[in-house]
């Protein structure tokens, strides 16, 4: 929806930001609460 509105009205979107996290699997949760913090190890 966003990309559409973007394209049907350039003149008032100057850059999108589309992030989508769909963490289903017991590893993906298990990477994203455990082993994310090697790449921001300071938070």
């Amino acid at each position: 929806m966003a990309l559409t509105y973007a394209e049907c009205y350039p003149q008032h979107v100057r850059t999108l930001v589309l992030v989508s996290v769909t963490m289903t699997q017991r590893s993906d949760v298990r990477w994203l609460r455990h082993e994310t913090g090697r790449y921001l190890p300071e938070k």
